[in-house]
């Protein structure tokens, strides 16, 4: 899910010619298992609109667990 939306971001290809926005993506994101604080990021998004963003979210909150 989550390289899904790195995709849809614009952070990969889908087909050998699209060209990829080095801008965007995901980062700073924590291991499986790994323990944070209350309020700790889980990771970074680096998107070009908040529309971009939104479209998004749902595919992040999906792969995501918390235990």
């Amino acid at each position: 899910m989550l390289g899904r939306a790195a995709l849809f971001l614009g952070a990969g290809r889908a087909k050998a010619v699209d060209a990829i926005d080095f801008a965007v993506g995901l980062s700073e994101l924590r291991k499986i298992g790994e323990q944070i604080e209350r309020h700790e990021p889980l990771l970074k998004v680096h998107a070009r609109t908040e529309k971009d963003l939104a479209a998004v979210l749902p595919l992040i909150e999906e792969a995501i667990q918390l235990e």
